[in-house]
């Protein structure tokens, strides 16, 4: 779980001079790539807004809390009897889903035991972001 973050803007040049992420009258968030800790995630183009201000949001000063979230799931797992179902883990405002994304990961390869990630969010933009993420990162998604 490094503290490297890796960022790059996914633009599509608008013909003006300027690149931007998302179409500027379509329901699509302009975002942003990063990648911290194992996962590599689009977010919210303007990385310092208030939490749940857009959809999308991500929390740079936070980084420091998914890390020692990740740790100590990993350790509570690691001491866990492996003969119980995997632990149950929800990201309830997931956003991004970077913390969820993280957890399913991160976890395993510590562990090598796997956890129950739900990523959740109210927002539809927020779902459909965490998804693409998901997707991204090569994980399955499940409904219910």
């Amino acid at each position: 779980m490094g503290r490297r973050r890796r960022r790059h803007e996914d633009t599509e040049d608008n013909g003006a001079g300027t690149s931007t992420s998302g179409a500027a009258n379509s329901t699509e968030p302009r975002t942003t790539s990063l990648r911290e800790g194992s996962v590599e995630v689009k977010v919210s183009q303007t990385l310092e807004a208030e939490p749940g201000s857009q959809p999308g949001f991500f929390n740079t000063r936070m980084q420091l809390n998914r890390d020692l979230t990740v740790c100590t799931l990993s350790a509570y797992v690691s001491q866990r009897d492996p003969d119980l179902p995997p632990p149950a883990c929800i990201d309830l405002f997931a956003a991004s889903g970077v913390l969820g994304l993280r957890w399913a990961l991160e976890v395993p390869k510590v562990t090598q035991r796997h956890v129950a990630v739900t990523l959740n969010d109210s927002d539809p933009q927020c779902v459909q972001l965490a998804t693409a993420n998901t997707l991204a990162n090569s994980l399955t998604l499940h409904d219910g």
